[in-house]
């Protein structure tokens, strides 16, 4: 890893914002991380002594400095404070204590230590890089484009892939696809883009691009990202293997264990699926990023493969639907409150994306334990699932029975609706094409886009926060949607066409289920 590149590791786009994600291999040990943030911040400071000398602030901004990356804030603050008492306009001082707010989710004042340090220039790209992700983290796309045009702009003969990337989730976002995707390539310079592709053979492989036939070999796509990456860009395997099967190809899927059972009852037979690390039946040839896929085929809003594009086995939901004790007289409801990293002791250490900003304390669903009419059951898994219940809210812990991602899908498809933080269970709803109401933080991931609803996931009712940090309008919204549900559940089945909920199909801007009438081929909504 490149030291200039150090600073853009942390927190950078590439390490999530999945969303369920996986832990990525380290890029190495503590001792040599050590080493690099050491150059790193010597290397700052000589580029500042260049333009403006060296100074008395200087040793008190490394100490601070390095005591940030290590964890001690408070011994950062008062050392960072310090050098800035000495010298109020010390740029690695501004810069470092811009650093520690960013971490801190401090925004306002993160750029107020920024700005000034991008306006000199001497800390080259990094600085304004830094601003356009605290302005990501703000939700300002407008101001973090033009903080990472300017990045890109200071150092234009310099490959700046963390630039690039971070202005890839801004168009994507948007929805301008083509272009976020043609960015999104960038992902593949980063120095912590390796880790996230885990395969057996493929990268002693050479590299499709899209345009070679694929007659008579055998493509290979490695796993890439976190679980619900995986599951977004499941959709693309059909287009591939339709494409591969017309040209006398095949397609091989490397994926996690976890989603296995799940990729195998969805994907056509004719896919080779196995877990990574393990030998396939036959060898691959070449191979591609599955986060290549959409830049191959050029996908745009317009053309996003549909869903259901995922399903849930068969053989699964009748195993689920002898054991899972449904209360046909009220709404059946699948809750998952957390899904990202814990926050971390050490700042620093905050990988994919500050992902514990998608996790909601399962005491703040409390608003939900008080709609009467709802039968609950928790799809948590993982360090969460013991989070004590707000009270009133009777939860059937499910987690522990939850062998793998077939196992959810399968309970799922039985349940009348699913509440889920942005993780991957909310992937996975919305690619079974299940009803589903998700909570998103102020500033979500690019595949949630910026309205109610999104063209990736239809089904799916997006509910997000208004303020930073703060749960309680989205969920007293979440709240209203299923009290309204709850009471439709309480209906004579007459009065809803004789259709169970457990078929409906997905839910209008008002929180209405919006069903389906098979036999009359007709949409209707129900309300209470």
């Amino acid at each position: 890893m490149g030291i200039a590149d150090l600073a853009a590791t942390v927190a950078s786009p590439l390490d999530g914002r999945d969303r369920g994600v996986e832990a990525a291999a380290p890029v190495s040990d503590e001792r040599e991380r050590w080493s690099q943030i050491e150059a790193h911040v010597d290397e700052m400071l000589r580029a500042h002594a260049e333009r403006h000398g060296e100074g008395p602030a200087d040793e008190l901004a490394r100490e601070g400095w390095l005591a940030a990356w290590d964890g001690a804030i408070a011994e950062a603050e008062e050392s960072l404070l310090a050098a800035l008492a000495v010298d109020p306009a010390h740029g690695p001082a501004r810069y470092a204590l811009g650093q520690v707010r960013w971490w801190q989710d401090r925004h306002d004042e993160a750029v107020a230590c920024l700005a000034p340090v991008a306006a000199d220039r001497w800390a080259g790209w990094s600085a304004h890089w830094m601003l356009g992700a605290v302005h990501q983290d703000m939700g300002d796309d407008a101001a973090a484009e033009r903080h990472l045009r300017r990045a890109l702009a200071a150092e234009p003969d310099k490959d700046n892939p963390a630039a690039a990337m971070s202005l890839a989730s801004i168009a994507l976002r948007r929805g301008d696809l083509r272009r976020g995707w043609g960015l999104h390539e960038a992902r593949k310079r980063h120095p912590m883009w390796a880790p996230t592709i885990r395969s057996r053979v493929a990268p002693r492989l050479p590299r499709w691009t899209g345009r070679a036939s694929l007659r008579g070999k055998v493509l290979a796509l490695p796993a890439e990202d976190g679980l619900g990456d995986k599951m977004l860009h499941a959709r693309f395997v059909g287009l591939l293997a339709a494409r591969a099967r017309a040209e006398g190809g095949a397609v091989l899927v490397e994926t996690s264990a976890p989603l296995v059972p799940l990729l195998a009852a969805s994907i056509p037979g004719d896919v080779e699926i196995v877990e990574y690390g393990c030998v396939p039946e036959r060898a691959p040839d070449t191979w591609i990023e599955p986060e290549s896929l959409p830049h191959v085929f050029g996908t745009t809003v317009e053309d996003i493969p549909p869903c259901p594009y995922l399903r849930a086995g068969p053989a699964d939901v009748e195993h689920w639907r002898a054991r899972l004790p449904l209360d046909r007289g009220r709404l059946n409801v699948g809750l998952v409150w957390a899904g990202g990293h814990p926050r971390a002791e050490r700042p620093a250490d905050n990988r994919a994306g500050k992902s514990y900003l998608r996790n909601v304390p399962l005491a703040a669903l409390e608003p939900l334990a008080r709609v009467p009419g709802v039968r609950w059951f928790a799809l948590q898994k993982g360090d969460n699932e013991d989070d004590p219940a707000p009270p009133g809210m009777d939860l059937l812990r499910l987690g522990p029975s939850l062998r793998d991602f077939g196992d959810t899908a399968a309970v799922a498809s039985l349940l009348d609706v699913t509440i889920t933080v942005d993780t991957s269970v909310a992937n996975l709803i919305g690619g079974l094409g299940l009803p589903g109401l998700v909570l998103l933080p102020k500033v979500a991931d690019w595949r949630w886009m910026t309205g109610p609803t999104t063209p990736w996931f239809p089904t799916l009712e997006i509910f997000r926060q208004e303020h930073h940090g703060d749960w309680s309008a989205p969920v007293a919204r979440v709240a209203d949607a299923l009290r309204r549900l709850a009471a439709s559940r309480a209906l004579e089945p007459e009065n809803l066409g004789a259709v169970p909920l457990v078929g409906l199909k997905g839910i209008d801007r008002d929180g209405r289920f919006v069903s389906w009438l098979p036999e009359r081929g007709a949409a209707i909504s129900t309300t209470a």
